[in-house]
């Protein structure tokens, strides 16, 4: 699986984790052959385990994406705006 975000080969490669306290999206992530990555300010970030940035996924929400709610993702990323799981869930790909 090369890093493809925008056409992943698996429908679970691409999702978003959803913050159920705080009521809004906490990241996008992309899972490749290639690594784990997590979107930030409109660009992948390659996750590695001596990498102190991690994001802390406990008791995160897992929704699968299409590729479209990238730029969902980032537009909201950009506004400081918080994305509902109902919003996010209108972009869960057929099975």
């Amino acid at each position: 699986m090369a890093f493809t975000p925008e056409n992943p080969e698996d429908r679970t490669d691409l999702f978003c984790l959803y913050d159920d306290e705080l009521n809004e999206q906490a990241f996008l992530m992309y899972d490749s052959d290639e690594g784990t990555f997590y979107r930030n300010a409109g660009e992948w970030v390659a996750i590695s385990e001596s990498d102190e940035t991690e994001p802390d996924i406990n008791g995160l929400i897992v929704a699968y994406v299409t590729s479209a709610f990238i730029s969902v993702y980032d537009e909201a990323e950009a506004a400081n705006q918080a994305l509902q799981l109902d919003e996010i869930e209108q972009y869960e790909p057929a099975e």
